[in-house]
C-alpha cells in the first residue's frame, strides 16, 4: 500500500511540469509536541509529532476535477495522527452545466467518493490529520465520538452527496455557498465498505447567512451499523443535531444539541445519548483565543457497567470497558499567525470522567506549528 501511494505521488509530482494548468498539489504540514497526564490510570507522557496531509486536484475541466488525499504521521503517536502513510480519500467533483443544474446558475455540486458527512454545520471545522481548519486542534466530543473515537479526524465516509443553494439568491452572501447537503454512504468510518448491506443517509439544512454572520441549522442522520466487526460503530444510528453560529461585538459564537438513538439490538440497555458544544472565539490582530465546552451523556450513567452497552469505548482520550459514563471536554487555546499560512497554535484540555471512572480524567497540552501550502 505505501509503495502504491508513493508511486502515485511520484507521478502525479512529474506530471506538474508538463499539467500545470491541469494538477496542483496543495497539503498541511504540522509539527510540534504533545503532553498527556491521565489522573491515576496513565503517568505523564509526552511525545514530539510531525504530521501532513497532501491533496493532489487534477482539473478535467471547470466542471470535473478529482482529489486525492494521503496522510502521513509518525507511527504509534498518543495523538492519533495517521500511523505512516495512509490514503485519506479520493473525491469527484461535478458542477453540472447550467443546462442539466437542478436549479440553473445556482451552487450545485455532485460529490463522489471520500467527503465529510455533511452532519451540523461544524462538520466541516474539524481537525483532519494535518489539516486544522478551526483554532482547535482536538476535535469536541460529538465529532470525536462520531468518527470511531479518534480526537484529530474528519467525520467523513465514501458515498455519493449533492451540495444546493435553495432559496431567494439575493439572501446569500457568496454565490459558492450552500445550504441543503445530502449524502448517501457506506458507513460512518471513513475508508468503510459496505458489510451490512445498508447504506447510510445524512441530511443538512442551514439557513442563508443572517444579520449579524448567524447560521441556524438542522441535521439528521441514520446509518445502520449493527453487522460492522468494529464494536465502536456496532449500532443502528438515528441521530438529529440542531446547531447555530452568531458574531456579537468581535466575539464569535456557535454551539450545538445532538440527541442520537445507538440502538445495538438489546432490549436490556439503554442506547440514547445527548451531545452538546458550545465554543466562543475573539481575534485580536494576529491573535486568536477560543474556548469549548463539550459533554456526551447517555440515558444511562452510573459508571459500573450496568444496564449500558460498550458502545462507545473511547470517548475522549481514555479506552473504557462501559459506555456508562458521562464526559466533559473544555479546550482552551491561542494561536499566533507568524506570516500568511504559518501558525502557531496552543491548546490546553481537560477530559473529566465521572461516575467510578475519575482515573481516567486527562490533561493535555498541544503546542504546535502549522504550515498550509
Amino acid at each position: 500500500m505505501i509503495k502504491l501511494i508513493l508511486s502515485f505521488v511520484v507521478v502525479m509530482l512529474s506530471l506538474r511540469g508538463y499539467s500545470e494548468p491541469l494538477i496542483s498539489l496543495s497539503g498541511s504540514v504540522l509539527s510540534g509536541s504533545s503532553l498527556y497526564d491521565q489522573s491515576t490510570y496513565k503517568s505523564f507522557n509526552g511525545q514530539f509529532d510531525t504530521a501532513a496531509n497532501l491533496d493532489v486536484d487534477v482539473e478535467f475541466s471547470k466542471n470535473v476535477s478529482v482529489m486525492t488525499e494521503l496522510n502521513f504521521g509518525g507511527a504509534e503517536n498518543m495523538t492519533g495522527f495517521s500511523d505512516g502513510v495512509t490514503l485519506g480519500g479520493i473525491l469527484v467533483t461535478i458542477i453540472p452545466s447550467n443546462e442539466i443544474s437542478l436549479i440553473g446558475e445556482r451552487y450545485t455540486h455532485i460529490l463522489l467518493g471520500n467527503n465529510t458527512i455533511p452532519f451540523g454545520q461544524f462538520a466541516e471545522d474539524q481537525t483532519n490529520n494535518a489539516s486544522l481548519s478551526s483554532q482547535f486542534m482536538f476535535n469536541d466530543l460529538g465529532y470525536a465520538f462520531l468518527s470511531n473515537g479518534s480526537n484529530v479526524n474528519s467525520f467523513s465516509a465514501t458515498g455519493a452527496g449533492l451540495s444546493l443553494q435553495v432559496g431567494p439568491k439575493a439572501h446569500f452572501a457568496e454565490d459558492d455557498i450552500s445550504n441543503v447537503d445530502i449524502m448517501v454512504f457506506n458507513g460512518v468510518n471513513n475508508l468503510d465498505s459496505n458489510e451490512d448491506q445498508g447504506f447510510g443517509v445524512a441530511l443538512r439544512v442551514k439557513t442563508p447567512e443572517l444579520p449579524s454572520q448567524t447560521v441556524v441549522g438542522m441535521s439528521y442522520l441514520a446509518a445502520n451499523e449493527l453487522r460492522k466487526p468494529d464494536t465502536h460503530t456496532r449500532a443502528n444510528i438515528r441521530a438529529v443535531m440542531m446547531d447555530a453560529s452568531t458574531s456579537v461585538a468581535s466575539f464569535d459564537f456557535g454551539g450545538y444539541l445532538l440527541v442520537g438513538h445507538f440502538n445495538d439490538g438489546d432490549s436490556l440497555t439503554k442506547d440514547t445519548a445527548t451531545i452538546l458544544m458550545g465554543q466562543v472565539s475573539r481575534n485580536i490582530n494576529r491573535l486568536t483565543f477560543a474556548g469549548r465546552y463539550s459533554i456526551y451523556r447517555p440515558e444511562h450513567y452510573t459508571g459500573n457497567g450496568g444496564g449500558s452497552r460498550a458502545f462507545p469505548e473511547n470517548v475522549g482520550f481514555a479506552t473504557l470497558t462501559s459506555g456508562d459514563v458521562e464526559i466533559t471536554r473544555v479546550q482552551l487555546s491561542a494561536m499566533l499567525e507568524l506570516e500568511k499560512d504559518v501558525r502557531f497554535h496552543n491548546e490546553i484540555l481537560f477530559d473529566t470522567y465521572g461516575e467510578n471512572r475519575e482515573q481516567y480524567n486527562t490533561v493535555g497540552f498541544l503546542s504546535y506549528v502549522s504550515v498550509d501550502f
